[in-house]
């Protein structure tokens, strides 16, 4: 056996060949590509656990390429969230034994694919020992596109046909979605905060950070503050021995816990990060600050930029009617197909209460 030297480079480049990925380089999508496989790959190794045990497998697999830990720990970070949102991994509430509470874990979703029009698709979910088990002849087809695989017809044969005979059978879109009803903010709001009122008093509850409605809708993160003073009803986050902050939705009085509900829906089928943000979306549109968007038009294509998280099920709305993209000064930002743009304006003003901004 011959034993070879490789320079950090060139054991980088041959990692992303073995992952069936492009060598990213300096670029930004294919970076995210090449993370979301590397993650792909630890979630066959190490999965059912929590969230935090499957980034710090990623990460430990990465560190020697990454100059900067935080750095590479955001990134992943991020990249399991992209594959959580889009329906490559699962996160499922398991109870934890003599607690009478739940913890949640990740699994890999089974292999399946959703049709994009009649000759394209997305590739989701994981096979039991290999990342996408097609066909090597059908792997030079999968596209990578930050944490999505598409996969092109030949051209020839019926694609989705072949992917149910090759252990990947069809969802249609509308059981990927998983969209929510439309509804006022005000009817949405109501029953959150009619259970909440049926909650027993909490008493106080270490390190809990909330959602200030008084805050700006321009910038997320400086929205989180501690309770202080603060009086009225907040979407939370409060943490746990083991794994990440739970989403909760709190009522205060002068900044002390009256009452809290760790926000979950029946059966996993929506994820409590999701419920919390439609939430705040709904109280913000009450309160007349309502979250924001922006529309950008060129000649090549139409963005859409989002300076606020979107529950998973938007972004996977947002898909059908484009692509994810990167763009300076948002969150997120997706292109969106010009014949679709009326649709998506009136999707994100009627599900999510959002209104557009022109700066």
């Amino acid at each position: 056996m011959t034993v070879a030297v490789l320079s950090s480079t060139d054991a980088f480049a041959r990692i992303a060949s073995s992952l069936c990925v492009p060598n990213p380089g300096q670029d930004a999508e294919r970076t995210v590509a090449f993370v979301c496989q590397v993650i792909r790959r630890a979630a066959l190794a190490v999965t059912p656990c929590g969230r935090s045990a499957l980034e710090t497998v990623a990460v430990e697999a990465l560190r020697g390429f990454w100059s900067d830990r935080a750095t590479l720990a955001s990134t992943v970070e991020q990249a399991t969230e992209e594959l959580l949102a889009y329906g490559d991994l699962l996160e499922m509430q398991v109870p934890v034994e003599g607690s009478g509470r739940a913890s949640f874990v990740i699994r890999a979703a089974p292999p399946h694919h959703v049709m994009q029009g009649a000759d394209s698709c997305v590739i989701l979910g994981l096979g039991n020992e290999e990342i996408t088990p097609l066909p090597a002849s059908t792997l030079t087809r999968v596209h990578h596109l930050g944490a999505l695989r598409f996969l092109n017809g030949d051209g020839a044969s019926d694609l989705s046909a072949f992917l149910a005979e090759n252990g990947f059978p069809s969802l249609d879109q509308k059981g990927w979605l998983r969209l929510p009803r439309e509804e006022t903010p005000g009817d949405f709001l109501r029953v959150w905060w009619e259970k909440l009122a049926a909650q027993d008093r909490s008493g106080e509850i270490e390190g809990l950070r909330v959602i200030s409605v008084e805050s700006s809708v321009r910038y997320y993160k400086g929205r989180w503050m501690e309770p202080a003073k603060l009086s009225g009803r907040f979407v939370a986050r409060r943490p746990q021995a083991y794994g990440a902050d739970l989403w909760c939705i709190v009522e205060l009085d002068g900044g002390r816990s009256v009452r809290l509900l760790d926000v979950t829906s029946a059966g996993d089928l929506r994820r409590p990060c999701d419920i919390a943000w439609r939430i705040q979306m709904a109280q913000d549109a009450l309160a007349g600050r309502r979250q924001v968007f922006r529309v950008v038009r060129n000649d090549d294509a139409t963005f859409v930029e989002f300076l606020s998280p979107l529950p998973s099920w938007a972004q996977r709305r947002l898909l059908v009617s484009g692509i994810r993209t990167q763009r300076p000064r948002c969150l997120m930002a997706f292109a969106i197909r010009r014949d679709e743009l009326p649709n998506v304006l009136n999707f994100l003003k009627n599900c999510l209460w959002l209104e557009e901004t022109t700066h």
